[in-house]
């Protein structure tokens, strides 16, 4: 059985000069590695409403597609990681991304 465990997310926008790179959802490991499979994004534009989880397999991090998640938007994220039985472990903390429009960046 999967232990229950906290993730940590962060956000991160990598600059890329000239253009910007896309942002990245990125969680520890679960502390049961010895026995995860993999992991499962939910996320929704209403907290704790989750459309269907997307599998990302055993990588701790995700690329935040523009299509998926588009600008002007608020967007909420919570993961589980699996076991080979299909067990899936309690549910992370929920993160928030307000991804507000912007500009193009200016003097790079």
């Amino acid at each position: 059985m999967i232990k229950q465990f906290l993730l940590v997310f962060v956000l991160c926008l990598t600059l890329a000069a000239p253009v910007w790179a896309a942002p990245k959802l990125v969680w520890d490991p679960n502390p049961a590695a010895d026995v995860v499979t993999g992991y499962k994004v939910h996320s929704g534009a209403e907290t704790g409403v989750y459309g269907d989880p997307i599998d990302v397999g055993n990588i701790t991090e995700m690329n935040l597609d523009e299509v998926l998640y588009p600008m002007g938007g608020t967007y909420y994220f919570a993961v589980v990681a699996y076991d080979g039985s299909g067990n899936d472990s309690d549910i992370s903390d929920e993160l928030a991304w307000d991804r507000v429009a912007a500009e193009n960046p200016t003097n790079l």
